[in-house]
């Protein structure tokens, strides 16, 4: 065990005994993406919407959360689910009308102390724009690693080096690209 989980395994703990998480947003009921969650460990939250200061965002439509599934478990797919695990997200939000402090945005990474580390993704491109949606992902994703101290230590895929894995994986994936 390294520090980092020792550090996580606090963290949580303290956010269980402050109430963090009996504030949390109901899991999705649509069977197939109750079954990637469990897959990578992730609570995924599908009918919810939220008027907070900081992150206010709506309900997708049931026909927004099937077509998004599939492009989540495709771009999932990528990734063992260690990897995912070892990002600490906890929960992804599928959402529509996603704002940050009231200004629109395509996803949001919120981790941290005092709070359950989320991705927020907002479902409104999906349909018409499925490599924006991709790289909204992705993007998202790299946030929640950037935010995981002494990364590089602690993040490995299949064995190799999490820099050199994701390097070799980024141009096949044409992630970067317009």
């Amino acid at each position: 065990m390294t520090i980092r989980d020792i550090v996580l395994k606090a963290e949580r703990t303290i956010d269980k005994l402050l109430g963090v998480y009996d504030k949390r947003l109901p899991a999705t009921s649509y069977i197939p993406l109750k079954e990637l969650g469990q897959k990578y460990q992730l609570e995924i939250v599908t009918d919810a919407a939220s008027e907070n200061d900081e992150i206010q965002f709506d309900c997708p439509s049931s026909t927004q959360v099937r077509v998004y599934t599939n492009l989540l478990a495709s771009e999932l797919a990528v990734y063992p689910p260690d990897f995912i695990k070892r990002s600490n997200i906890e929960r992804l939000v599928l959402c529509t009308n996603l704002r940050s402090h009231r200004h629109k945005v395509s996803g949001i990474t919120d981790m941290g102390l005092f709070k359950i580390d989320t991705l927020f993704l907002d479902l409104s491109h999906t349909a018409h724009n499925w490599d924006f949606s991709r790289r909204t992902f992705h993007h998202e994703l790299f946030h929640a690693i950037d935010s995981v101290t002494h990364w590089k230590d602690t993040l490995t895929l299949n064995g190799e080096n999490s820099i050199q894995k994701i390097t070799s994986i980024l141009p096949v994936m044409k992630i970067l690209q317009p």
